[in-house]
């Protein structure tokens, strides 16, 4: 049966980049993560920020593009989080990046912004 060539793949020559290839829709962004998250654990989240172009690191500058935190009841009391207010970063959840890596491109992260709640105002 080896000898039939009629099922041999075809020549490499016109690879196509297909939609194999990941999308890097995160290019240039740099992302922190802030505690734990909902839907997958810190390594594998990180993994597939820069699977998709990203770049994660551990610490809030002034480069960081984003702050990430868990979907379900997000802790912004973390050092990470005041130092991503204090520095007008947008705080924004984990679905941001789940989704936009769903639609395979970047969406919109001001429907993704987490909120401070402050009780004494308004």
């Amino acid at each position: 049966s080896s000898s039939s060539s009629s099922d041999s793949p075809p020549p490499k020559k016109k690879r196509r980049k297909k939609s194999t290839k990941k999308k890097k829709i995160f290019k240039e962004y740099k992302f922190v993560i802030s505690g734990g998250l909902t839907s997958k654990t810190k390594n594998q989240f990180e993994k597939l920020i820069k699977d998709f172009g990203g770049l994660c690191t551990s610490t809030i500058n002034k480069e960081t593009d984003f702050v990430i935190v868990k979907k379900i009841n997000p802790i912004l009391t973390t050092a990470k989080c005041k130092k991503g207010i204090k520095l007008k970063i947008p705080i924004i959840s984990e679905e941001f990046v789940i989704e936009s890596i769903e639609n395979n491109k970047l969406l919109k992260y001001t429907p993704y912004i987490i909120d401070e709640e402050e009780e004494d105002e308004d």
